[in-house]
């Protein structure tokens, strides 16, 4: 499965600019068994998503996101004795179906922050796969090195389609080798993925 969702406004398209596209996982890297197994019962999908924004509005949404992330959160961050900036609320701990009924005011911004995006000319993005069930010798990086493939190439064909190069910010991983030598193939191997201009750069999730 994936997707790119355009967000409300309408895409106006400006010349000579580049995509920003903001990746993390979703679901779970590991085997599922079911919900009720006694082990190996995350999750039966295992993906990226993230969201796809112009340059010139990276500046913009980053100053958005920095002040819609201190209203539901204040106290939080008051009491970690960090900057906001430098603060970090994993979305597992939260975003999830009874913690999103029980908080209002974070539910109500995580809509705000997706309105914003589409205000901002872009894009959510996901790609998912469900995982063989009942097999315990599921290869994590092999299963994030393949997502990993097919979420650049349709971010490819998205970017080509509309005659625009992309680059691509993921969080920083462990099989850091692996998944640059998947995004050097994919850039550069039989289709190459044209619009992407360097493979991805890592960051600290918790300063970006």
């Amino acid at each position: 499965m994936a997707t790119l969702v355009p967000g409300p406004a309408l895409y106006v398209r400006a010349s000579e600019f580049m995509y920003f596209v903001y990746l993390d996982e979703f679901g779970h890297i590991g085997p599922y068994c079911g919900r009720k197994a006694r082990k190996h019962n995350e999750s039966p999908v295992f993906g990226l998503a993230g969201m796809v924004l112009p340059e010139q509005q990276v500046r913009p949404f980053a100053s958005y996101f920095l002040k819609m992330k201190e209203k539901p959160f204040h106290t939080e961050i008051i009491q970690s004795g960090k900057m906001s900036a430098k603060w970090e609320k994993k979305g597992t701990s939260f975003i999830r179906p009874n913690p999103m009924k029980k908080y209002v005011e974070a539910r109500r911004t995580v809509l705000r922050i997706l309105r914003k995006i589409g205000q901002c000319n872009g894009h959510v993005f996901y790609y998912g796969r469900e995982k063989f069930r009942d097999r315990d010798d599921l290869n994590p990086i092999g299963l994030y090195t393949t997502c990993f493939a097919h979420a650049l190439r349709r971010l490819d064909r998205f970017s080509t389609r509309l005659g625009e190069n992309f680059v691509v910010v993921v969080d920083q991983h462990s099989a850091r080798k692996e998944l640059w030598e998947c995004a050097v193939k994919t850039m550069y191997g039989n289709q190459p993925c044209r619009a992407l201009a360097s493979p991805p750069f890592e960051v600290e999730s918790y300063l970006n």
